[in-house]
């Protein structure tokens, strides 16, 4: 007899979904874009399109969560202009400009997701977070190796020209698996009056995080952008 799925299986489901599209895409997407004639120097700059929008657009869907109390509403949306930023990249002109500007999009909402879902998440899981939270999450991990390991498979089949396809078929599971994720019940439902932002960011600690986390990604970018590249030759 079937049995109605646990919150943990939701949202380790989504995880896996969310984390298969970046399997997919960081390994991958400097190979298309190398195949659709762009020269490193335009593949650098379609890449750090994709983390500019991180100075903003985290701050921009954690204000409209706080103000709306919709997370996963929110979530949906994000991943529904996903599917429908791949639709149309599969159409449209791959000029340097039409592709700068749908990532551009695509990163606005791609990176009002994960930040979403983890505190839906949190929510859900409630006191027993620091029991169950590594046990869900680590279906992110197991969806991108998968994510990896099979459109790596496929692409010895079908040409680099199909990625849009394949991440817009993975969007569009996420977007699906979604709905079967309900707001957490002991979430708070909008907040009118928001705390300040500047007394937060003069803390010593936070200013410590920001450090470490240039850092780190500065570190990471020459190797997210050409490291496919530089297999590949």
């Amino acid at each position: 007899m079937f049995q109605p799925l646990t919150i943990q299986t939701r949202l380790g489901g989504f995880y896996f979904f969310y984390y298969s599209i970046v399997g997919t895409f960081m390994p991958y997407w400097n190979l298309y874009l190398q195949d659709q004639g762009f020269n490193y120097q335009e593949i650098g700059v379609l890449s750090s399109i994709a983390i500019v929008t991180r100075f903003f657009a985290p701050l921009v869907w954690g204000w409209v969560a706080d103000k709306s109390g919709k997370r996963m509403l929110l979530v949906r949306l994000a991943t529904w202009m996903e599917s429908c930023i791949w639709l149309a990249i599969f159409i449209v002109p791959n000029t340097f400009q039409s592709i700068a500007l749908l990532m551009l999009i695509f990163s606005f909402f791609q990176n009002a997701i994960l930040a979403q879902f983890e505190g839906v998440t949190l929510f859900w899981l409630g006191d027993q977070k620091a029991k169950l939270y590594g046990k869900i999450r680590k279906w992110g991990s197991v969806g991108f190796i998968v994510g990896v390991f099979v459109i790596g498979a496929l692409l010895e089949i079908v040409p680099i020209s199909m990625l849009p396809i394949l991440l817009l078929i993975i969007a569009s599971l996420a977007f699906i698996w979604s709905f079967t994720i309900r707001e957490p019940d002991g979430a708070p439902t909008s907040q009118k009056k928001l705390d300040p932002l500047l007394p937060v960011l003069k803390r010593p600690t936070v200013a410590a995080f920001f450090i470490i986390e240039f850092i780190l990604l500065f570190s990471h970018a020459p190797f997210y952008s050409f490291y496919s590249n530089f297999l590949k030759s």
